[in-house]
């Protein structure tokens, strides 16, 4: 005896097992885009290259190192923070040299020490001079420098 319900065409099977695959391909794609932007987006982004604006060089510039405070925002994967930081500007040879107030020993803040003339870090005894090299103590660089450009009398630094 023939079988009373016969098995739909081949055609018509094929075309729904392609309809399910491309709905799951479509909602595979829909899902996908997103997550992959999400992770792929820190590497993309350009992060803080750009300069920041300290003041007039005319009132930062001194005989003596001046501790200047600014703020800038730090990036780190998704997460952006407002930070306060701080540098000492000097003059070299009448130009401005902004330095950081970090001890590149153990990363300790320096500070200016008058009665010395020279920076001081009271962590260890790091001991740098006016243009931040090394004159004593265990810090195995001078003080990092500041890329710094003077447009008109504003003096900005660049943060990366």
């Amino acid at each position: 005896m023939p079988d009373p319900s016969p098995s739909p065409p081949a055609s018509r099977r094929r075309f729904l097992s392609l309809l399910a695959a491309g709905a799951q391909a479509a909602i595979a794609l829909i899902l996908g885009i997103p997550a992959v932007a999400y992770i792929v987006s820190p590497v993309r982004r350009k992060g803080n290259d750009r300069w920041i604006l300290l003041g007039s060089v005319k009132d930062l510039m001194g005989s003596q190192p001046r501790r200047v405070e600014f703020t800038h925002e730090e990036e780190s994967g998704y997460t952006v923070r407002t930070v306060r930081t701080a540098a000492f500007i000097v003059s070299e040879d009448g130009a401005p040299v902004v330095l950081s107030p970090v001890c590149t020993h153990m990363g300790c803040n320096v500070a200016w020490a008058v009665e010395e003339g020279r920076f001081r870090c009271p962590c260890h005894g790091g001991r740098f001079d006016a243009a931040g090299r090394v004159v004593g103590g265990p810090p195995p660089r001078p003080l990092q420098r500041y890329p710094v450009r003077v447009t008109g009398d504003d003096l900005e630094i660049h943060i990366v």
